[in-house]
């Protein structure tokens, strides 16, 4: 009896969210014909306040970082679920009605129907492929879910991206002032003990509103890309919301945001300062300061490999080594075996891997690492979770992406290119094009996929801006 009344309640909460869907979908049908742009320019938004719900629901106390590592991270509370329920109903919703949109509305030039056609490839190598032939074959609603919202992305209007851009700017500016507030009302929520950090003085880390230091230093990064290509009217407001992402970057001591920001920064002011670096160059009155600093340059470098050829601080090298933090270089803190086990899985299942369920609580009991949620590598991760198959559909899928942004690389004062060297600096330690599910890692895909869509080929004028507000 028991039996019959779980399926029962099963299956009438499937049919009334089948229910909910279709009246949420004919909804957002309707209600875009007033709305040109459609709602999911919106999405960053409900992303971080799904974000932030999660962490204040979940009740950690970061005094005890050792149990948090165990258990993956904040977990969504009762009305932290239902909220999260709420928004994915929200993305789907959105983005069945930006691609009935496409779908019946005229053709034109700028539509990126190559990049479509090869995100849904590297969705089906990567996901619905390795799930029916991998080692470990499933089944879920949920790996459905990136296909949609990135294909419904990749159909957003110049208008569109413009206005996601501002909503993802002002949305994460809130989101890094409300880890900045809990920071003095409950630092335990937000700030860990840490003993490796690069700040003299300084034995924390700062969690923000985020799962952790390294999920919230490339929101940080991702708020300062945004500032940068559409700043606030006021001034006084940019240099505030500019200062509270710096501080949170730097408060987070996650060394490879860091050199992501940089790299970052760097791709930007070469992609939409190039013509004024070239003039500065070849000015005559200029030579003297360049050629200063080549000579300075090349000193630097020369007492540097004096130095190590002398075997001069060899001592201080082998101390630094013997350290925790020292050790953690030499073993890329413990990432090393992790991608030895995501190899070995490689290995065992080459064509289609171990399937979207790799790193599932099941696999790491299995390998015996329970704190391996990823492979801390997005190209080794593709590996063992897709094998060549999915390795291919990403391949292309990324050259396509190239081919796609490079006309397009000056837009938006070259945020375009800033948002690629985050999501590829990221791949060297994280999983950021994870398609196997859609949550918080997906954001920065996601944002440059919709600013690609919108992006024209020319590169914008002074008055072909994004507004700013």
């Amino acid at each position: 009896m028991e039996v019959v009344v779980f399926y029962a309640i099963y299956i009438g909460a499937a049919l009334l969210f089948t229910v909910a869907a279709v009246f949420a979908v004919g909804g957002a049908l309707h209600a875009g014909i007033r709305k040109p742009e459609g709602f999911l320019v919106f999405f960053v938004l409900p992303m971080v306040v799904v974000m932030a719900a999660t962490t204040l629901a979940s009740g950690r106390n970061l005094m005890f970082p050792d149990l948090q590592l165990l258990g993956g991270g904040a977990e969504p509370g009762g009305w932290a679920k239902w909220l999260q329920r709420l928004a994915t109903l929200f993305f789907l919703a959105a983005s069945m009605e930006r691609l009935a949109h496409f779908a019946f509305s005229p053709r034109d030039r700028n539509r990126p129907v190559g990049l479509m056609i090869a995100f849904a490839g590297c969705w089906a190598g990567m996901v619905a492929l390795p799930a029916a032939f991998g080692a470990r074959p499933s089944l879920s609603h949920e790996y459905f879910y990136s296909l949609v919202i990135g294909l419904a992305a990749l159909t957003t209007s110049e208008q569109g991206a413009r206005t996601a851009l501002r909503v993802a700017r002002n949305a994460l500016a809130l989101f890094i002032l409300g880890g900045l507030v809990l920071l003095v009302v409950k630092r335990d929520l937000v700030m860990a003990p840490y003993l490796g950090g690069l700040i003299p003085a300084f034995s924390w880390r700062y969690y923000g509103l985020s799962t952790g230091p390294n999920a919230m230093g490339p929101l940080c990064v991702l708020a300062l890309l945004c500032l940068r290509a559409v700043p606030f009217q006021s001034r006084a407001l940019q240099r505030s919301a500019v200062f509270l992402a710096l501080l949170s970057l730097v408060l987070t001591q996650s060394k490879s945001s860091w050199l992501a920001g940089i790299a970052c920064w760097v791709a930007m002011a070469a992609v939409s300062d190039s013509g004024r670096l070239a003039d500065w160059l070849k000015d005559a009155r200029k030579r003297p300061w360049v050629q200063l600093v080549l000579s300075l340059t090349i000193v630097g470098l020369a007492m540097l490999l004096l130095a190590v050829g002398g075997g001069l601080g060899q001592g201080k090298i082998e101390r630094f080594l013997a350290t925790r933090a020292g050790s953690d270089l030499m073993t890329l803190t413990g990432r090393n075996e992790i991608w030895a086990i995501a190899l070995e899985t490689f290995r065992a299942n080459p064509w289609f891997g171990y399937g979207p369920t790799i790193w599932d609580p099941l696999f790491r009991m299995q390998i015996g690492v329970p704190a391996a949620f990823h492979a801390h590598n997005q190209f080794i991760n593709v590996l063992a979770a897709s094998g060549v198959v999915g390795a291919l559909g990403f391949l292309a899928y990324l050259l396509v992406l190239l081919r796609r942004l490079w006309p397009r690389r000056g837009a938006y004062q070259g945020l375009v290119v800033g948002l690629l060297v985050l999501l590829l600096m990221r791949s060297i330690s994280e999983v950021p094009f994870n398609l196997s599910g859609f949550g918080s890692e997906s954001l920065a895909q996601m944002l440059l996929l919709m600013v690609l869509a919108g992006a024209s080929a020319a590169r914008p004028t002074a008055s072909e801006q994004p507004t700013q507000r």
